[in-house]
């Protein structure tokens, strides 16, 4: 099975490219550059109706969420099945700006927006993505057989929670196995969260609680 991005020419040299093209071979991507499509933005194949748009740290930084070139690329994404806009982060440093991604790219056009530390960690949840698509998605643990939630989705809601300051993968999986969703976790009090999470102290849950205060933000993570 070859896995294939495509991407707009003028990312040849771009830190993306580079970082696509130094995965491990369990992640290995083939990388096709094209003129027919909006730069930034990633088709993928075998499964056509993924679509990726990774959004660097400078940016993020420079041009509000609501900017035409970033308008352009979530409508590229709206006719996606599954679509995806992962905006760099550098490591929780640009998290208000990250907020304002998720409220215009979320709440006004509908799509998943995704926190990701830098272009590396990007490059790696794509070829992730791209491999996961053409396997069976099977229910994990994390959420159950009665939630509906594929793999794929889990990994994006745990995703989400790293995005929390100093929350790690590990106590993300925590909080979701024990509030059991996005908006199970958002509805919880500083207390519950300390209590029923083991290792979670009062500045930790604090956190958590600080991040789900902002309703927009749990609007679109519900």
């Amino acid at each position: 099975m070859i896995y294939t991005c495509h991407l707009a020419t003028s990312q040849r040299d771009s830190a993306l490219s580079k970082a696509l093209a130094q995965l491990p071979a369990d992640l290995a991507v083939r990388i096709v550059y094209t003129d027919a499509t909006t730069n930034n933005l990633i088709h993928c194949t075998p499964y056509p109706g993924t679509g990726v748009c990774l959004i660097p740290a400078a940016d993020v930084a420079s041009k509000p969420a609501d900017d035409e070139s970033f308008v352009s690329l979530y409508c590229a994404l709206m006719d996606k099945t599954n679509a995806i806009v992962l905006v760099e982060t550098r490591e929780g440093k640009l998290w208000a700006e990250f907020t304002r991604f998720q409220a215009v790219g979320g709440l006004e056009f509908g799509l998943k927006v995704v926190p990701v530390d830098s272009t590396e960690h990007g490059a790696r949840m794509i070829a992730r993505m791209i491999h996961q698509e053409t396997r069976p998605s099977k229910p994990t643990a994390l959420v159950g057989a009665a939630s509906g939630k594929t793999e794929n989705q889990n990994t994006l809601q745990i995703k989400s929670v790293c995005g929390i300051p100093g929350i790690g993968e590990q106590k993300a999986r925590d909080l979701l196995n024990e509030f059991s969703t996005l908006r199970g976790l958002g509805d919880a009090s500083e207390a519950a969260i300390a209590e029923r999470v083991k290792g979670m102290g009062r500045v930790q849950a604090k956190k958590v609680v600080a991040f789900f205060e902002n309703e927009k933000s749990l609007h679109f993570l519900a």
